[in-house]
């Protein structure tokens, strides 16, 4: 090892005693000082650490976020395996929300994860600044784009699915009213009809994960977002990869 390089990791153990080492550690990112510790305080709520939500996590992190509001219950799995960033085979059967505070810790140590079990309309989202939704079906969707209007907070939209995503920033439009889905009360058990991804490549989770997280910390320091109805679209398989159009 070099001399270089024990003194990164030296420096990297004395980070919770030194705080000098974040700003050192994130230098290189665009924001302003202010902007950057506004990005350290707040409080990110992520919904799901599968695909597009580990991608959401890791993007998070190397942007400088330290708190977060993680929602997840699920374990690894070799299904995982070709997208999420948390799997590994030392991992396998783990719960994702042990793989992330560990990987986590591992980019900062002073990250800190407040882990919560699966998402559901009654969960509360407390002190979150802002929603980043990586969950897998859209009812659970549905129910986090509700409870972060209620909230009165932007719910970041990121789906991916084969080669194709989309990612919205919603601040009050309706989100039933986006997809033209069912509305409450009966008519939202048709969400269930809903099939959730089933298979998609690595590059559109890290894409639509990514995007996610960016306009995330761009909601938080006032710096442009792509507002619902507005979206952004992609699909890895055309010639023109990118696209911005409109929800319902």
């Amino acid at each position: 090892m070099t001399s270089r390089a024990i003194s990164d990791a030296s420096r990297a153990k004395a980070s919770r005693r030194h705080p000098a080492i974040y700003s050192e550690k994130f230098v290189r990112n665009t924001f302003t000082p202010r902007e950057q510790e506004r990005i350290r305080t707040s409080l990110f709520a992520v919904i799901g650490l599968g695909g597009t939500g580990g991608f959401m996590l890791e993007n998070l992190l190397r942007m400088g976020a330290e708190r977060f509001l993680v929602f997840e219950d699920d374990r690894i799995e070799l299904a995982n395996f070709n997208r999420q960033i948390l799997a590994c085979d030392g991992d396998i059967d783990k719960l994702k929300s042990i793989a992330a505070r560990r990987r986590a810790n591992t980019i900062n140590a002073d990250a800190k994860l407040h882990m919560r079990g699966r998402f559901s309309g009654r969960s509360s989202l407390r002190g979150a600044r802002i929603v980043l939704d990586g969950s897998d079906d859209v009812s659970t969707k549905a129910q986090a784009a509700h409870a972060s209007s209620a909230a009165k907070i932007p719910y970041v939209f990121s789906s991916a699915s084969d080669t194709r995503g989309i990612v919205s920033v919603f601040f009050g439009y309706g989100f039933r009213k986006a997809f033209q889905l069912p509305g409450e009360g009966k008519g939202a058990r048709a969400l269930g009809r809903y099939n959730r991804c089933s298979r998609i490549i690595c590059p559109a989770a890290a894409i639509a994960g990514s995007i996610a997280a960016s306009q995330a910390v761009n909601a938080i320091i006032g710096r442009p977002v792509i507002p619902a109805p507005e979206a952004q679209f992609f699909d890895l398989s055309r010639k023109d990869p990118f696209w911005r159009a409109r929800l319902g």
